[in-house]
This record gives C-alpha cells, sequence and structure tokens, in this order.
C-alpha cells in the first residue's frame, strides 16, 4: 500500500493444513519475524514428532479389528438414514451446480452466550452441543422432519505433541439426530449429546466410512446436506517487534 503499511494474505491448501494448523503458522511467523528481525536463531523448539509420524501412526492402528468396529457403528447408525434434507425452495435447481450462495450474518449478544454456556453447565454439555441443539431444531423447522443428517468436525488434538503440527488433523463426520417424543428443549440437548459422544469415539476419516458404503453398494455422491461448526474466538498473537499488525478485515 506504501512504503511502511503493506497487507501479507496466506493462502493455505487443506491438503496441507486444517483449520487449527493455520493459527499455529500466524503465532510461529510472528515469533520467528521478531527473532530473525533482531538476527537471533528461531525461537522455535524442534517439534517431537511430524505430521507424517501422525499419519503412519493413525495408519498402523487404524486397521483389522479397530477399523471394523468403527465402520459397524457407522453403518448402523446411518442405516435408512434419510439423506436429502427436505429445505424448501423458491425456485428449481439448477441442472448444472453453479456454487452461487449469499451469506447472511447475525450476532448473539453477550447475555444471550453466557446464558447458552450456563445453559450448557447445567445440562452437562459443550457449547457445541447446546447450539447444534438449536441448529437441529431450526431445521426441524424448516423440512417438518424427525431424522435429521448434520454434518460437522472435530480437532483431533487431545495429545499435547500434536498441538503445534501443521496438518490435517480434523476429522468430518456426520451426526445423526432422531426427535422423534423429544418434547422439550433439554430432550433435544440430551440426544444430541449422545450422538456427538459416539461419534467421537467411532470417528473414522471420511474417505474410509465413503469407501466402506461404495464396497456395500451404496451411489452417495455425499454424506450430509447441512454442516454446522463452532469455532472458538481466535487470540493469535501478532507480536511482531518493529510492526503493528492487525488483521485485515474485508470492507462490508
Amino acid at each position: 500500500l506504501s512504503a511502511d503499511e503493506h497487507i501479507v494474505i496466506c493462502t493455505m491448501s487443506h491438503l496441507i493444513g486444517d483449520g487449527q494448523s493455520f493459527e499455529v503458522v500466524i503465532v510461529e511467523m510472528s515469533q520467528i519475524y521478531s527473532s530473525f528481525s533482531h538476527g537471533q536463531p528461531s525461537p522455535l523448539p524442534e517439534l517431537s514428532v511430524q505430521y507424517v509420524d501422525y499419519a503412519a501412526w493413525q495408519r498402523q492402528w487404524l486397521q483389522g479389528e479397530e477399523l471394523e468396529t468403527r465402520l459397524a457403528y457407522w453403518r448402523e447408525q446411518l442405516a435408512d438414514a434419510p439423506w436429502k434434507l427436505n429445505l424448501p425452495q423458491r425456485r428449481a435447481r439448477p441442472k448444472v451446480q453453479n456454487f452461487k450462495g449469499a451469506r447472511h450474518t447475525t450476532e448473539i449478544s453477550p447475555a444471550q452466550t453466557e446464558a447458552l454456556r450456563d445453559l450448557s453447565r447445567r445440562e452437562g454439555t459443550t457449547l457445541f452441543m447446546t447450539m447444534l441443539s438449536g441448529f437441529v431444531l431450526l431445521l426441524k423447522l424448516y423440512t417438518g422432519d424427525d431424522d435429521i443428517l448434520v454434518g460437522s468436525t472435530y480437532a483431533n488434538r487431545e495429545r499435547a505433541e500434536i498441538e503445534k503440527l501443521i496438518g490435517i488433523l480434523n476429522n468430518a463426520f456426520v451426526l445423526r439426530v432422531n426427535l422423534s417424543g423429544a418434547d422439550t428443549f433439554k430432550d433435544v440437548i440430551k440426544r444430541v449429546r449422545e450422538v456427538c459422544l459416539d461419534a467421537y469415539t467411532y470417528q473414522v476419516p471420511p474417505e474410509l466410512l465413503r469407501e466402506d458404503m461404495v464396497k456395500r453398494g451404496s451411489d452417495r455422491d455425499r454424506l450430509f446436506d447441512a454442516w454446522f461448526q463452532l469455532e472458538k474466538q481466535r487470540h493469535e498473537e501478532f507480536d511482531m517487534k518493529g510492526l503493528t499488525v492487525t488483521p485485515y478485515q474485508e470492507a462490508k
């Protein structure tokens, strides 16, 4: 923009890393710049494991009986699943999908957010589970269906040695929530909690699930029509010595 004002754009394919990997990149870039600009060596510690180690470890244990147990859960969970989400349409779908869409933004007040956190604590759920419950009810309102499939993702970074890895660690999976007989919101939260915990326990990379479905004769091109994701507020520290750095927000 000028001699002393710049915009830095960082683009990272999902072949390289997931969302949390990008946070690692930003933080480490800040630390490295501050050291290199003062003639100091990199302050980053050597990683105890690399992503290739994680991938090899996962491939080693996710096979045989372990893999079959997990796939068996998904076969039962998704048996006779209602794959199509019957959302009302204003116009007919185009013959050729063009991916044109729109974005609608709304804000939840701090008071509402805190109320949701309090409800989550009382019901023994995470904020993700509580808000997913509301999203599932919204889909039921629009579709009239009780049996609903929603896609989501799991970070998969419980182990300390892989928290700072750059790579694809998260897993996408499909959550099937049946609202039949759920008379109260607490009933819905309880069902969503059970579905989420089971999905975390039996998760497999989606390509393995799709491969298993193809072997059993499925011609599904996708596992869900709706996606739900709750992201924590990011707190990347742009502490670059000699620079004033702020995240760039595109004008609305």
